[in-house]
């Protein structure tokens, strides 16, 4: 089955997709949009009344052992694409199964400036991308690494040139390093969670360099260059019921 240039038509959009059905191989599925008027979906996000009218772009293919997917969304230069692949996707549904399901998901942001797209969204920037990897066949055996890196990050008066994560999570231990480089400060944090679930014991140094509180409280009256390192230790830590 084969069905190209396929047209679906709303109320205030348009779509062309392109639809491939092989039995027993692989099915593609592939969508794109003219301009979205994205004032037709605001059912789905009543609060958040986009102004932006982006192009939509679903591309996806998948057989009885993977799902693989890519979801962009651009408007100009602004564009943010999610990709994914999961192999043995059906255990999610079917335990007797007991394969083990592999992931790996990037997301690519750029040059996005939220407040572009509602007034009720923050002023900020962002470009850069995350991705996150991993296996498992349950929680109790989850295995997943995290890197994030990022050119670009603004948030009101607040910028940054440079922020970059890592974190490993192995069953039930955790451990991550960030660095940071902005206006306000060099940050580098680094942290080890043993047993997170059940009683976490917590080992970890952050080490802060030029800090100028100046930048941090928005105030010119005030200059300063500040460096120190934390190491801390802990283990047990239950948030109160209110937070």
């Amino acid at each position: 089955l084969h069905l190209k240039n396929l047209t679906v038509i709303t109320k205030s959009n348009k779509f062309r997709s392109n639809i491939e059905h092989h039995q027993s191989e692989t099915n593609q599925v592939a969508l794109e949009s003219e301009k979205l008027d994205l004032g037709e979906f605001e059912f789905i996000l009543p609060d958040i009344q986009l102004k932006k009218n982006p192009y939509l772009q679903i591309t996806s293919q998948f057989n009885q052992d993977s799902l693989e997917f890519e979801i962009g969304l651009r408007s100009e230069n602004e564009h943010l694409t999610i990709a994914g692949l999961v192999d043995n996707y059906q255990a999610l549904f079917d335990s007797s199964k007991n394969k083990r399901i592999r992931f790996m998901f990037d997301l690519l942001i750029n040059d996005m400036k939220l407040r572009n797209w509602s007034d009720h969204l923050p002023k900020a920037l962002v470009t850069g991308n995350v991705s996150l990897s991993g296996s498992f066949t349950g929680l109790d055996d989850l295995d997943a690494n995290i890197i994030g890196k990022f050119q670009e990050l603004q948030f009101r008066d607040y910028f940054a040139d440079d922020l970059q994560l890592n974190a490993t999570y192995y069953m039930g231990d955790l451990a991550g390093k960030v660095f940071l480089h902005s206006n306000m400060t060099d940050l580098d944090l680094q942290i080890n969670i043993e047993d997170i679930i059940n009683c976490p014991v917590y080992d970890g140094t952050l080490s802060v360099n030029h800090l100028n509180l100046g930048d941090f409280l928005l105030s010119d009256s005030i200059k300063s260059d500040l460096n120190f390192k934390l190491h801390f230790q802990g283990e047990n830590f239950i948030p109160p019921n209110n937070l």
